[in-house]
């Protein structure tokens, strides 16, 4: 709150989120309750089915984050969308995508039109591992570095890591390709899906030393092995 002061001291207040992970979502409750909270219903239906599961499992890591998640939940939604919405906030308009599913079902997107300022979640990182999962689809993955080449942004805010140019998004795509390529590749030859996993995140882990989370490679792999002819 003494950011937003910083920034404007306008009454009206919106929150969102990129996606539902507690580290993005459970700081909901330091915004006054006048605060207007905008969200899709995907990501609303994610929260609901786990994000007590979320907040219970940051809490284990440790006894500070057990103590700043006490009594942590979700917000009522004020303004629910589908998968576009723009809001216009007087000479400002924010727009915001789902392109899920990706590290999550409902991934956000939101970019600050004018400014050129696309915060991309965890759909794009700044050297690091795209952390893909079990709901992770490489087709929609690749489909939303095409949404954002489309917005034309100047600057791309990550959810974790350094902030970027709209480099980041081809970067973020040449490692997400050369993952479904190879995984293409590994089905032709008749190997499994846990041995592709297994190879891709090998290979990916060599290429970039240093880079985390690796696991995220081998989901990724998986996708790319189910969605693969």
């Amino acid at each position: 709150m003494r950011e937003v002061a910083k920034l404007s001291r306008n009454a009206e207040v919106y929150v969102a989120s990129t996606h539902f992970h507690a580290e993005h979502t459970a700081g909901y409750l330091a915004f006054p309750a006048s605060a207007k909270c905008v969200n899709s219903r995907v990501q609303e239906a994610e929260f609901a089915e786990g994000g007590a599961q979320q907040i219970q499992a940051f809490s284990r890591r440790s006894p500070m984050t057990a103590e700043l998640l006490q009594g942590a939940t979700g917000r009522r939604v004020d303004i629910a969308f589908d998968r576009d919405y723009t809001l216009d906030l007087g000479g400002v308009r924010v727009r915001f995508v789902v392109v899920g599913p990706t590290h999550t079902r409902g991934d956000t997107a939101l970019l600050v039109e004018g400014d050129g300022v696309l915060l991309a979640g965890d759909v794009v990182m700044n050297q690091s591992f795209l952390a893909a999962g079990a709901a992770t689809s490489m087709k929609a993955w690749l489909a939303a570095f095409d949404t954002f080449d489309k917005m034309r942004p100047r600057t791309i805010v990550p959810s974790h890591g350094t902030v970027g140019d709209a480099s980041l998004i081809a970067a973020n795509r040449a490692v997400m390709t050369t993952v479904q390529a190879r995984a293409q590749e590994l089905k032709a030859q008749g190997r499994t899906a846990d041995d592709t996993a297994t190879t891709v995140q090998k290979e990916l882990e060599a290429q970039h030393p240093g880079w985390r989370p690796v696991n995220g490679v081998a989901a990724a792999a998986r996708s790319a092995y189910a969605e693969a002819l």
